[in-house]
């Protein structure tokens, strides 16, 4: 059900639409670029076609994704094309979200009809489609874990028993997978259920004056933390032998502050609402707004908005109870201001920046926890409401209705992808004949210089434009993709500068056969360098509007020939 809303408010239905990039530009070139490597080279961390005249690494720029990337490793079974393997990547992760939630809200008590919704509204919550189909985050919108670490969390806040004899140890090798997987998706929400478990863990401890739900909350904090480590166990070794670099990743305190959490945009309907009034008050606060990035992909629409009110109401009327109504209710309440506390611009995440780490640049990404927190305690109180009434068909009605007001008031029409795949998918093929001549024209692993030169990672808006060659001609050595700051990259960003008759000769001793020039973003350097080029080597081979690739081997013959 999930994958069939999804599909429905994407417009994805056609099986060929899933061999067109949904999304062609900024980050989501660079996951095709891992994409890859998975499948050329059987895992991320590195890939030799790319960053020449080395051997391209990520070693610098840790990504402890490995459940993500042992996902993408299974599609890679069945097809080795990295744009058909993202797109269905990104599809899978609504029935993913939806299970985990499901699996959790039953286990807590709710009714299946209840359980399903909430699952389902989980799933479709506008952060999924905002996150990637907004801001190309692929591997944010998986978001699976996030019922998992939520389960752990509340489990410590209940403070129960572990299950004795032969079962104890089926339920702990449940807890620890759990806490194994939240530790493997994703830095972000790794750190961030560490954080919800010790919150839980002091809570508990405090309000029962008992120590061990902070030994349980400490236990799994540990877990998940040995698995980041574990995950990043290539970034450690590459810095033991060749030095920390100091030119990646880095973040600034102020990043923590801008890209924080504000309840407004919680609680305000999202951007192109398909209600006309909604649409425009949300249109009213982006013009006189400030701190506007990417923050707005928080908000809850209607249902999570109402449950997080609901528990913002708890927290401040308490009632008291030993159900295991009360309890859940209490924990999510609990949970849900601390996430605020800390995600909101100018809370403890900004202490946490100035004095810890920096490293958590954008706290608004707290909002997928309270997004599930609310969305629990809406039918948790709408099942508590009608626990008297032994009608199911009652307890239907409301699941659809509150399905239906959800998923209405969750996604927008600007979430349609088929205008973007027609315009995306010229660009593609144009990309893909361009390169596949390159391909077909050298012989294999042959060396092509890319200009202009672009540092990597994170240079700007198209930092990633440069992948596209190794897509489309993935049998040749592509120079873009070394890592800024170590040898290769001081290399490149020297030689791109050279004057022309320099840069050439250094290419040639280098072993480079062609050079590609690319004026996609650099419009007048790249004009200027290929007049420049015409006297040398005269016309280029193969030409575009934008692109232009010039042989390097008949001037290497003839230079050679000069010499002698």
């Amino acid at each position: 059900m999930s994958l069939f809303f999804a599909c429905f408010v994407l417009h994805v239905w056609n099986g060929e639409q899933l061999f067109i990039p949904f999304y062609y530009e900024g980050d989501p070139l660079f996951y095709l670029m891992t994409i890859k490597s998975v499948v050329t080279t059987g895992w991320y961390w590195t890939n030799p076609l790319i960053g020449a005249p080395g051997v391209h690494t990520l070693a610098d720029f840790p990504t402890p994704e490995a459940a993500n990337y042992l996902i993408i490793k299974f599609l890679s079974l069945f097809s080795d094309n990295p744009i058909f393997i993202n797109n269905v990547f990104y599809l899978l992760t609504f029935p993913l979200s939806a299970l985990t939630a499901f699996l959790v809200l039953k286990r807590w008590g709710l009714l299946s009809p209840f359980a399903a919704t909430g699952a389902l509204l989980f799933s479709l919550l506008p952060y999924h489609f905002m996150r990637f189909i907004v801001h190309g985050h692929l591997f944010l919108a998986a978001y699976y874990v996030i019922p998992l670490l939520t389960y752990l969390a509340i489990f410590i806040y209940e403070n129960q028993p572990i299950v004795l004899g032969k079962k104890r140890w089926f339920y702990w090798s449940g807890y620890l997978l759990c806490a194994i997987l939240g530790g493997s998706a994703g830095i972000y929400y790794a750190f961030f259920g560490s954080f919800f478990l010790l919150v839980a863990g002091i809570c508990a401890s405090l309000e029962r004056q008992k120590i061990r739900p902070l030994c349980h909350a400490l236990l799994f904090i540990g877990v998940i933390s040995a698995t980041v480590v574990v995950n990043l166990l290539p970034t450690i070794t590459h810095v033991i032998e060749n030095g920390k670099n100091n030119n990646v990743a880095h973040r600034s305190m102020s990043e923590s502050e801008v890209n924080g959490l504000k309840i407004t945009q919680l609680l305000l309907p999202m951007d192109q609402s398909r209600i006309e009034m909604f649409s425009n008050l949300k249109s009213k606060y982006n013009t006189s707004g400030v701190f506007l990035n990417e923050n707005m992909t928080v908000t809850l629409g209607t249902v999570a908005g109402i449950g997080f009110l609901i528990l913002l109401f708890r927290f401040f009327v308490h009632r008291e109870g030993v159900s295991a109504y009360h309890v859940k209710m209490g924990g999510l309440a609990r949970l849900t201001l601390a996430g605020l506390f800390f995600g909101t611009i100018g809370g403890f995440s900004s202490l946490f920046a100035l004095l810890v780490s920096t490293k958590i640049r954008a706290p608004n990404r707290i909002s997928i926890y309270l997004g599930f927190f609310a969305l629990a305690a809406f039918f948790f109180l709408l099942q508590e409401l009608l626990k008297k009434v032994k009608s199911r068909t009652i307890v239907i009605s409301c699941a659809i209705v509150s399905l239906f007001l959800g998923v209405y008031t969750q996604t927008s029409r600007d979430f349609d992808l088929s205008k973007r795949l027609s315009k995306t998918q010229k660009e593609y093929e144009e990309d893909q004949i361009f390169f596949s001549k390159i391909d077909q024209f050298l012989p294999e692993k042959s060396m092509i210089f890319q200009i202009p030169y672009i540092p990597f990672p994170e240079y700007g808006n198209s930092d990633y434009f440069h992948f596209k060659a190794h897509m489309h001609a993935p049998h040749q050595r592509w120079s873009f993709g070394t890592m800024k700051g170590r040898l290769v990259d001081q290399w490149q960003k020297k030689t791109s500068h050279l004057p022309v008759e320099q840069l050439l000769r250094e290419l040639i001793n280098t072993g480079f056969s062609g050079i590609l020039v690319d004026r996609t973003v650099y419009e007048e350097p790249g004009k200027v360098l290929e007049q420049e080029l015409y006297p040398l080597l005269g016309a280029p081979i193969i030409v575009e509007d934008k692109r232009s690739f010039w042989d390097l081997r008949s001037y290497r013959e003839a230079t050679s020939s000069t010499l002698r």
